[in-house]
């Protein structure tokens, strides 16, 4: 059960976090990206896998907004 659930969060929340701390939505999406495959959800079984990619390409929409939104400089 944790590991759905984190599958869940894990993803959206790297996209979010990508997306602000690099400044740049290609940033964030790579960082989610390399950090998602460095964990490897197919190792957990294919429904994991499953759960984390659909919560990853969920989470790319409202990164593309996040970074839209966000101001860059002073």
């Amino acid at each position: 059960m944790v590991t759905v659930v984190g599958a869940v969060i894990l993803p959206f929340f790297l996209i979010l976090a990508g997306v602000r701390l690099t400044h740049s939505f290609i940033g964030g999406v790579s960082v989610a990206l390399m950090v998602t495959a460095a964990l490897q959800p197919w190792n957990l079984g294919v429904g994991t896998m499953i759960i984390a990619a659909v919560s990853l390409a969920a989470a790319i929409p409202v990164g593309w907004r996040v970074s839209k939104h966000q101001k860059t400089g002073p």
